[in-house]
């Protein structure tokens, strides 16, 4: 710069020393922010970086679909040599209430390992039922506290703690929120209103929900260095979480086949067994139901039987007059044969005697004449005698059965009577069996009708448990 130029220089700042001064000061200033920025961005990171090596903040947060298990944690603890810690967590949203007052919050295992929290007031949680929360969220006044678990939340937050309860025993920061937003949730408005942390006993999870890995890195805190190495790293630790995602799934796999195999085979048994106790209450009602009906058909044959006999009776006891006049007739009959006989014998024997007057036969000749006469007629007549008696004895009987008829038609009346009676005790009890047939049917069709229902029902639970199988068995990482 010549000396003609500096002259210029000099006058133009004469001219207008004042805006010089504050185009002056304004170039300090911002050299001065610079230079004040420049120097406070290492002194903040070295703060921050201090600050999460002493919590031991984590390189990376692993999530699964699946869940992680204990042998999962161990496993990839041991994976790196550089791995410093690894621990797994529990965490769900839910809605608490603090003396009525209710918000929604982000509930944590208290970590002991990774992400250690920075107690700002009280003390940490030292057993299930307390709680350290979130110093921005809470005041010293709720320490001693209690939080309550609303029950309107679903059945799974209910179920997984089981408590309910937590006492606030402590307040803390947590170097997983570095802003002042604890994020977003499904439930309320959609803001979380702030974390809080239970010891891991407190949750009822057969998985862990998240894993989490702190390294030991290269360089400060998101240097170059550290996010190169973080980036080298990352590639590694994706691929353990699938290969451990896949162990698990496998595993899970097996014993979800192993219940659904078990499912099945009840089932299977279910249906069998309902196959049996079908075919052996239809043969018991078919055996009933035949009895029954050998019962009816007893019944109506015992009725027409009845039915015969007392008409018979009633026209025995109808023709019981005519029949004793027909045998009295016959006995006529049969009298007046006897009387001829006797009579054409006597007539054969007087003319025989009178034969033998006439020629002179002597008293003793006639006797013996007439003697051996009359034993040849009695010869003679002897078969039809014989009939004759048979006719009386005949005639005898039917009379005597008329006698008998006569004397037993009350008695067979009252018989036929208590018969009908038993008759009518017998539709009676037919028709009692028959509605105790039709109760055990319809008892044995509903109790067949529910155990089918129930064993569908059950298919239906079979397949839906297969589809949830399915479901929960998707791996997302």
């Amino acid at each position: 710069m010549n000396r003609c130029t500096w002259k210029l220089l000099l006058r133009s700042i004469g001219r207008s020393f004042g805006r010089y001064l504050a185009i002056l000061a304004i170039v300090a200033l911002g050299v001065g922010f610079f230079a004040g920025l420049k120097s406070s961005y290492p002194a903040m990171l070295q703060t921050a970086g201090e600050y999460w090596e002493k919590q031991a903040f984590s390189d990376f947060t692993l999530l699964s679909s699946l869940g992680f298990t204990g042998e999962d944690v161990t496993a990839l603890s041991a994976r790196w040599d550089n791995c410093r810690a690894a621990e797994g967590g529990y965490f769900t949203d839910a809605w608490l209430s603090l003396d009525g007052a209710r918000d929604v919050y982000h509930i944590m295992s208290l970590p002991r390992k990774v992400d250690l929290p920075a107690l700002t007031q009280g003390r940490l949680p030292e057993k299930a039922g307390e709680c350290l929360v979130d110093s921005h969220a809470f005041t010293a006044d709720a320490l001693g506290r209690t939080l309550v678990l609303e029950s309107d939340n679903d059945e799974d937050t209910l179920s997984m703690l089981p408590g309910g309860r937590y006492m606030i025993v402590g307040l803390a920061k947590s170097p997983r929120y570095i802003s002042e937003q604890r994020g977003d949730t499904t439930l309320g408005s959609g803001q979380i209103g702030g974390f809080v942390f239970v010891p891991a006993e407190d949750f009822d999870s057969e998985a862990y929900h998240e894993l989490r890995l702190s390294f030991r890195m290269p360089g400060e805190l998101y240097s170059d260095d550290y996010v190169a190495a973080r980036d080298r790293l990352e590639e590694e630790v994706k691929s353990a979480l699938q290969e451990r995602g896949n162990l698990r799934r496998r595993k899970l796999r097996a014993e979800a086949d192993a219940e659904l195999a078990d499912a099945r085979r009840e089932l299977d048994d279910g249906w069998q067994e309902y196959r049996d106790k079908k075919a052996e209450a239809d043969e018991e009602l078919a055996d009933a139901l035949k009895k029954l009906d050998q019962a009816e058909a007893e019944l109506r044959a015992s009725e027409r039987e009845l039915a015969d006999n007392r008409r018979e009776l009633d026209a025995a006891m109808r023709d019981l007059p005519y029949n004793r006049g027909q045998i009295a007739s016959q006995r006529a009959d049969l009298q007046a044969k006897a009387a001829a006989m006797d009579a054409q014998k006597a007539a054969a024997l007087d003319a025989l005697r009178n034969q033998l007057i006439q020629a002179g036969a002597s008293d003793e000749e006639i006797a013996a004449a007439l003697a051996a006469a009359e034993t040849q007629i009695d010869a003679e007549l002897a078969d039809a005698r014989r009939q004759l008696a048979a006719g009386f004895a005949a005639l005898d009987e039917g009379a005597a059965k008329l006698d008998n008829l006569e004397w037993s038609y009350p008695r067979l009346i009252a018989q036929m009577d208590y018969a009908s009676g038993q008759i009518m005790n017998g539709w009676y009890e037919l028709t009692e069996g028959r509605y105790e047939y039709d109760d055990k049917k319809a008892e044995a069709e509903k109790k067949l009708a529910d155990a089918e229902q129930e064993l569908l029902d059950g298919e239906e639970e079979y397949a839906d448990a297969v589809k949830d199988a399915e479901e929960a068995l998707k791996l997302d990482l």
